[in-house]
């Protein structure tokens, strides 16, 4: 399913911007969010409620 394009009165849709379901602050996946690394992934906290976001997983390169 491809999505449309938006019309002209509407705002175009918001790029790796992250939401929170809780207090509503938004900004970009790069903005204000606290950033918590752990070995197998990194946990993205709310810096207005501290309310877990999204969990992504870290890929560790093997050196030989």
């Amino acid at each position: 399913m491809s999505q449309r394009p938006p019309t002209p009165d509407e705002d175009p849709p918001k790029k790796g911007v992250l939401f929170c379901p809780d207090c509503g602050h938004e900004s970009p996946v790069t903005g204000d969010w606290i950033i918590r690394e752990r070995p197998t992934r990194d946990v993205y906290e709310c810096p207005s409620c501290s309310t877990t976001i999204l969990r992504r997983r870290r890929f560790v390169s093997l050196s030989c």
